[in-house]
């Protein structure tokens, strides 16, 4: 079973999408709703026209590891 999201409402990178970026909590309710339920997260973070993830996806990216590394640091 798997999951598959898209970090904003599209599957390509568009720049007015960079304000619909998934949150950090976004990201970590559906890492528990799918890899908690045994599924696998397939999350599609489009690269920009630079072929470089952008800022706005770095930044939920970064923030949602923080948060799922502070969840689980003591098992």
């Amino acid at each position: 079973m798997r999951l598959s999201v898209k970090s904003t409402s599209k599957w390509f990178w568009h720049e007015d999408e960079n304000t619909k970026v998934k949150t950090a909590a976004q990201l970590f309710d559906l890492y528990l709703k799918s890899v908690g339920r045994g599924a696998n997260l397939l999350l599609n973070v489009p690269p920009n026209n630079k072929g470089l993830i952008s800022a706005e996806d770095e930044k939920a990216l970064l923030e949602f590891k923080s948060l799922r590394d502070q969840q689980f640091a003591v098992n």
